[in-house]
């Protein structure tokens, strides 16, 4: 809300008839958006999103035995403001956007080997390139976020009207980058070198699964209204 108070005292008092107040639900998830048209091609936003995107997958098999693997299953928490700006090339409902978006999205995962074996103390799951049994490992705790500024850019469509009541389509696609991945073993992994080199290789395998959301697609609907 700091951010939407701070943009409206840059708008004066003349121009205060253009701006335009609404909610929004995205892919991104929801929030609030303020705008501001200076002129019939061009539009001024910004809003915040906050949702969850759903993570569901396992390390890298490097042993050929399946179904050792750790299992990292969460919800990335999508905490994201932005900036945008749009040029309506004719002055009606199609816009090309542009702009960035403030990303603090983040998860933090806790798995654990569940592997069972009917030898005391042979239970083992494959942790990077080796293997290692629940008490070494522990619970894992792993924390994910990412860049804080992600690139944007879309099109869209938008009515404006003099002043009432007005909505808002963007289809785009936001650049978050690569991953930052930090593993931590709460067992008695760090008393060994062999599996402190481990964890390391464990990071990699956990940014290349999440390599497929390098690229966010944003489709997002806003209702606003034009004061």
């Amino acid at each position: 809300m700091r951010h939407f108070l701070i943009l409206l005292l840059l708008i004066s008092p003349t121009s205060f008839a253009g701006v335009n107040l609404g909610v929004q639900l995205s892919t991104f998830g929801g929030g609030l958006e303020l705008g501001w048209n200076p002129s019939d091609f061009w539009q001024w936003r910004a809003g915040n999103l906050h949702g969850d995107l759903k993570i569901d997958f396992q390390g890298e098999n490097n042993n050929g035995v399946e179904g050792d693997e750790l299992s990292y299953n969460s919800d990335i928490s999508l905490k994201n403001f932005y900036v945008f700006a749009d040029w309506h090339p004719s002055g009606k409902y199609f816009k090309v956007s542009g702009g960035l978006i403030l990303n603090s999205s983040e998860a933090n995962i806790i798995t654990r080997c569940d592997a069972s074996s009917p030898f005391p103390g042979a239970a083992t799951c494959e942790f990077g390139y080796s293997r290692f049994s629940p008490t070494v490992l522990g619970e894992i705790h792993t924390a994910i976020d990412f860049a804080p500024v992600a690139p944007y850019l879309g099109i869209g469509w938008s009515k404006n009207v003099e002043r009432g009541f007005n909505w808002g389509i963007d289809l785009g696609v936001a650049y978050v980058g690569e991953a930052n991945v930090s593993i931590r073993s709460t067992g008695s992994c760090d008393q060994t070198a062999e599996c402190r080199e481990q964890i390391a290789q464990e990071e990699e395998e956990v940014k290349n699964e999440l390599s497929d959301y390098e690229w966010l697609p944003l489709v997002k609907l806003a209702l606003a209204y034009r004061f």
